[in-house]
């Protein structure tokens, strides 16, 4: 029985160890060149797809925004309308800031 005991033992000491060494192992393999490179390229490619995304947004966000000033009222052009804006104070004498 002592015997069965100190094998058992000695079995999960081995299984520990060799959990432990392939860690270590792991985190070796990342640290060397091939593992750094391996994660700048992931890096760099999870920036591509971002920004990829982030332009795709971005068209769709300036089309909207372009829609909704556009299709307001009937507009000969976005240049001549900006001439022809009457002046609407938010003040009652406007003298007085002049």
């Amino acid at each position: 029985m002592r015997r069965l005991f100190w094998v058992a033992v000695g079995a999960g000491a081995t299984v520990y160890a060799l959990r432990k060494v392939s860690k270590v192992n792991a985190v070796a393999t990342r640290l060397t060149p091939n593992g750094m490179a391996a994660a700048v390229n992931n890096l760099a490619e999870s920036l591509r797809a971002a920004s990829a995304e982030l332009r795709t947004s971005m068209a769709e966000h300036e089309e909207a925004l372009t829609e909704a000033l556009l299709s307001g009222a009937d507009r000969r052009s976005t240049e001549s309308d900006a001439w022809e804006r009457e002046f609407t104070p938010d003040f009652d004498d406007p003298e007085q800031y002049f």
